[in-house]
């Protein structure tokens, strides 16, 4: 895997055309633009933003091509990182349920909601989350304009302490992204392994 830390100037966003989630969203895809075109082997993750600088995260298993004259940092994540058995993480998601009734995706709401669906997903990533000292933070909607269709997500971080339960799931879940929605920044795992003193 590739991690990768695009910088933004404030020349840099006027000159490519970057002012909302959606031009990150087509900045980043050109990045990895391919003839015939490849399924999407990255994940983006905006992590800063002023009015002078932008620094956005990505973490994908091919590199990437630089836009422009940005600046770009890319290193190799050695295989050993992803094998460890206990991490801090990070993740944005869009936490959705659909409707059984009429297959329509709805916004969870409500913290004790929040949390169940995402133990069920961390199941899913092979992870056991730390339950004493899981966050949640920066609830927001976030609304994104395509072709004048704006369209509206629920945005929500969770952070803390988990345990790799199943190693295969876990890999795919890093490469792949954590829950369904994995454009406009969603479900990229920041991780930072826990190391325990002997």
């Amino acid at each position: 895997m590739i991690y990768t830390e695009l910088e933004l100037s404030a020349r840099d966003m006027m000159h490519l055309n970057v002012h909302d989630e959606y031009s990150i969203h087509q900045l980043v895809y050109s990045m990895f633009a391919s003839d015939p075109p490849k399924q999407r082997d990255f994940l983006y993750l905006k992590k800063r933003e002023t009015a002078d600088q932008m620094v956005i995260k990505i973490l994908s298993q091919r590199n990437p091509l630089i836009p422009g004259s940005c600046r770009i940092n890319s290193v190799v994540v050695p295989d050993a990182f992803f094998l460890q058995r206990e991490y801090f993480f990070s993740v944005k998601v869009n936490p959705m349920r659909r409707s059984q009734e009429t297959s329509k995706a709805y916004p969870i709401r409500g913290r004790a909601n929040l949390l169940k669906w995402f133990y069920e997903k961390a199941e899913q990533a092979g992870m056991r989350v730390c339950t004493r000292n899981l966050e949640i933070r920066d609830h927001t909607i976030e609304k994104i304009v395509k072709k004048d269709i704006t369209y509206t997500f629920s945005s929500v971080v969770f952070a803390g302490q988990c345990r790799v339960e199943n190693k295969k799931k876990f890999l795919y879940t890093v490469k792949n992204g954590f829950g369904r929605a994995r454009t406009f920044g969603f479900g990229l795992l920041e991780l930072r392994p826990i190391i325990r003193e002997i």
